[in-house]
């Protein structure tokens, strides 16, 4: 993927941040049921990208969106909404919306400022800028919450930048969990 493509993926990432309101705004079960419907969808694009005619229709509507290690396995967005889903399930609302945020702000960040500024990059592609970025980006946006204060946004910034930059391509799925997990010692 070029950089070029890579906004198109930023700009959809930074806006799944919405489930943080839904997981706020409805009923536990409503939201659980929501998360699924999500994942079970991104399940079957990742199925239905699988055949060359549908695999091509969506890289030119989507041009960019998928990445080439993503061609053939599950697609970062599917690995984002199973993050969501287990976060909102073995969270309470605000814990889980904390780590649904960490994630759709923190992840795009780091994306931003590794490709632009990264230097020295680690064997995964990493780069302590991305990191940083990562960081500042997901306890800014913590830190916006009216449940959090300073400390847990920081603390949930440092977990988002953490995961981020050890957990390659399971990065989508692990941030939500463990910065909600985390959050849960502030807010339960």
């Amino acid at each position: 993927m070029s950089d070029g493509q890579q906004p198109l993926r930023n700009a959809i990432h930074l806006a799944t941040g919405v489930a943080a309101a839904w997981v706020l705004a409805v009923p536990r079960p409503t939201a659980l049921v929501g998360l699924g419907a999500v994942l079970a969808g991104a399940l079957a694009l990742d199925l239905a990208r699988r055949k060359p005619a549908i695999g091509a229709w969506l890289e030119r509507r989507l041009p960019g969106v998928y990445r080439t290690d993503e061609l053939t396995g599950l697609s970062g967005a599917t690995l984002l909404a199973a993050g969501y889903l287990l976060a909102a399930a073995v969270c309470p609302a605000q814990s889980a919306a904390g780590g649904i945020v960490a994630l759709a702000v923190g992840d795009p960040a780091a994306s931003l400022v590794g490709r632009r500024f990264g230097r020295d990059r680690d064997r995964r592609g990493k780069s302590w800028q991305g990191s940083l970025a990562c960081f500042a980006g997901a306890s800014l946006a913590l830190w916006i919450l009216p449940f959090l204060g300073p400390g847990a946004a920081l603390a949930g910034g440092a977990m988002a930048a953490l995961i981020e930059r050890r957990a390659g391509r399971l990065d989508n799925l692990l941030i939500p969990v463990g910065v909600a997990m985390l959050l849960n010692l502030w807010v339960a």
